[in-house]
């Protein structure tokens, strides 16, 4: 006879195969999958790293972790001003950083007075220091900066047209600071992260971002700077086996799904904190076994150690311990109460509570997997199709599109031949997408007429481009771009094209056919060509939609009432189709 006990170790190992081959499948993706997305990020990073500044991608997406409610985190280093924590003799002008006089984890920059800064620092005793504070209020009044970023949350700031972005603008320290030299020396039972792991962490250095510890009595010090770790992090995670790596997405999903969705503890605690966890226990717990069948008793663990953090009112920062995490940011009856849920996860089958989180719903029924319902994606088109939006609007935000210089560095790159092919579609991808996102942002009927034919002839090169990526999508955005310029007589002959595009998609005309449409309109734009190149892939998403959008469009500048009835009819019809599809 099976004892209750030998019976709940069964489940718990066949539920972790299952969940395990879920998160595979449906939410996180394969190795691999997760392999290519810190590529692409990896590439976006190069890409944007200038002799003066660099967008750097932090958060969970950075880290191959791109799940819903996945933060969304671009740092921008200025790399004009360095700190240190002593004078090098080789540099005249340097920040010296001063963490005696801050709270652990903080520290204050200080310059000396033959230090020439972008703004007067603030006279104290302890010398004349860099605010925080007067830092972002600067960055976000900068010249180039003040049409684009707009309000100020903590160290991050906001983007007036891509609001869900947050960009938090940081500083280099190239040297490993002392407040952290423990980290380098203590003993790690488990052996993780290893020597080499280590090594590679010391000589990124750390970032500084300007935001002061919070107190229970303030909303902060407006003059100390926070130490960032993101660069570090992103080392461990790429560190992780699959196992370790998916129990740090069930943390994220048992916080985001479950413990956020209770009104008293809502984002009481933060996807940080999770990682913090999952980073302790990977160092300190050699018994852990992490492999697939042990998934849910990793988790387990892991929230077993948050509790008794929890219990005892601190969190110890994984690289500086010094710093309790939660001080100054909870009351007492908050975390109380969040204790108590906890608690209640030490109960027998108290794992069942992670299969209520609504992205983990479908693992009751039968799952459909992502690679069926979209056989023709490989793995590398699945981990960089969701991540796609978050690189163009990053070289948008960096003015990347602006300059044509830049805009040919990026080509140049995807020219080299001993760059690997995954990473050519990587680049080519982010291009393409980078162009279209820029379309979006910019007036071309504003400003004036010398600026006004640039900004048009700009325009129309990027989405020339496009056509030969997307054949369907590519036109209709020019179509879109002739509308917006009130080019009708041209958006008439692009939908024209379309219409033969989508019709020969379909099946529903033949190539002869769709070469006089192509005719036609090439005596009207020198541009096209009688040789289409009709083995380019075709993106079908919605494109029936958009040409329905843009025919209604038309019909209706045009006065005519009847064709716009039907387009609008035909686009309600290609709606629905999409959301059944």
């Amino acid at each position: 006879m099976v004892s209750n006990n030998m019976q709940n170790a069964l489940e718990l190992k066949a539920n972790s195969l299952r969940l395990y081959k879920y998160l595979c499948d449906e939410i996180v993706g394969s190795e691999n999958i997760v392999r290519y997305k810190r590529l692409y990020c990896k590439l976006h990073d190069d890409v944007l790293n200038y002799y003066d500044s660099e967008i750097i991608s932090s958060g969970s997406k950075a880290e191959g972790l791109d799940i819903p409610g996945s933060d969304i985190d671009m740092m921008l280093l200025l790399k004009t001003w360095e700190a240190h924590e002593s004078k090098p003799d080789n540099k005249k002008e340097v920040i010296i950083l001063d963490t005696e006089n801050a709270l652990p984890g903080f520290a204050l920059l200080k310059v000396t007075d033959d230090v020439s800064f972008i703004f007067l620092p603030t006279i104290t005793v302890q010398g004349n220091i860099i605010a925080s504070d007067d830092f972002l209020d600067y960055i976000s009044t900068k010249e180039e900066l003040n049409d684009a970023l707009s309000e100020i949350h903590g160290p991050s700031l906001s983007h007036s047209f891509f609001s869900e972005i947050d960009i938090v603008p940081c500083l280099k320290c190239h040297t490993w600071p002392s407040v952290a030299k423990q980290w380098l020396l203590r003993y790690r039972p488990s052996g993780w992260p290893s020597h080499d792991i280590i090594c590679k962490v010391v000589t990124e250095g750390v970032l500084l971002v300007p935001v002061g510890s919070k107190s229970s009595s303030s909303e902060g010090n407006p003059l100390e700077w926070r130490f960032s770790f993101s660069l570090s992090e992103k080392l461990l995670a790429s560190s992780l086996n699959h196992c370790q790596f998916l129990c740090y997405s069930l943390l994220k999903i048992f916080l985001k799904q479950i413990l956020n969705k209770i009104n008293r503890v809502s984002d009481k605690l933060c996807s940080y904190h999770m990682k913090t966890v999952l980073f302790w226990v990977l160092e300190e717990d050699q018994h852990l076994c992490w492999i697939q069948e042990n998934l849910l008793q990793c988790f387990l663990s892991c929230i077993q150690r948050l509790h008794y953090w929890i219990s005892c009112e601190y969190i110890p920062n994984y690289f500086i311990p010094e710093h309790n995490m939660l001080d100054g940011k909870l009351s007492h009856d908050v975390l109380s109460y969040l204790s108590l849920l906890l608690d209640d996860m030490n109960k027998p089958n108290s794992w069942k509570i992670i299969f209520s989180a609504p992205s983990l719903s479908n693992l009751k029924h039968k799952p459909n997997s992502i690679l069926k319902e979209l056989p023709l994606l490989s793995e590398l088109d699945a981990a960089v199709r969701p991540l796609h939006t978050f690189s163009a609007i990053a070289l948008v935000l960096s003015g990347y599109y602006r300059k044509d210089s830049q805009c040919r560095r990026i080509i140049y790159r995807i020219l080299q031949k001993n760059l690997p092919y995954s990473a050519k579609r990587m680049l080519t991808t982010m291009f393409l997408q980078g162009n279209k996102t820029m379309l979006a942002t910019f007036d071309v009927l504003n400003g004036k007429n010398k600026c006004r034919y640039l900004l048009y002839k700009r325009c129309l090169s990027r989405i020339l481009i496009n056509t030969y990526y997307n054949i369907v999508s590519g036109w209709l955005l020019l179509g879109a771009f002739f509308y917006s310029t009130k080019e009708y007589q041209k958006m008439f002959y692009i939908l024209q094209l379309s219409s033969s595009l989508l019709s020969l998609k379909n099946n529903r005309i033949s190539k002869v056919e769709a070469n006089d449409a192509i005719g036609f309109c090439s005596e009207k734009f020198q541009f096209l060509t009688e040789d289409f190149p009709y083995t380019m892939k075709f993106e079908s998403y919605q494109s029936n939609t958009l040409f329905y959008y843009l025919k209604f469009l038309y019909s209706r500048e045009q006065g005519k009432s009847l064709e716009t009835r039907s387009a609008l009819q035909l686009l309600r019809r290609a709606i629905l189709k999409d959301i059944n599809t």
